[in-house]
């Protein structure tokens, strides 16, 4: 509903694990959007899913992407934790929730982008 999507790795799984989407769930509540705002991608069981073709699909305004295994093919290098706008979207590349549930710090920094996205 609101042009955001997230987008996510998770081989061993059909969605994400249901910690996981918890605390997706929990910031994203913290920053006013519910899950019918949001597009979550599991990237893994999506091969086709290039950049191109998501930017078509979902002609999204925000994304969001998990972790280095959840950058879409073709992808355009983009720094860590930090919003750029390309392509007529925001785009923040930044930790999988595997490298946050266990590093305070790396969750800050989450945190502070999500707030400026």
């Amino acid at each position: 509903k609101k042009n955001f999507l997230v987008l996510v790795n998770y081989a061993e799984h059909d969605f994400m694990t249901e910690d996981h989407l918890k605390a997706l769930a929990s910031v994203l509540t913290r920053l006013g959007y519910t899950r019918d705002d949001v597009a979550i991608l599991n990237i893994s069981k999506h091969d086709w899913a290039d950049h191109i073709q998501l930017l078509a699909h979902f002609a999204p305004s925000k994304i969001v992407i998990l972790g280095q295994k959840a950058l879409p093919e073709g992808m355009a290098e983009l720094n860590l934790n930090q919003a750029q706008k390309t392509a007529g979207a925001t785009i923040l590349y930044t930790f999988g929730f595997e490298e946050m549930m266990t590093n305070v710090d790396n969750k800050k920094a989450f945190w502070e982008q999500m707030k400026n996205l």
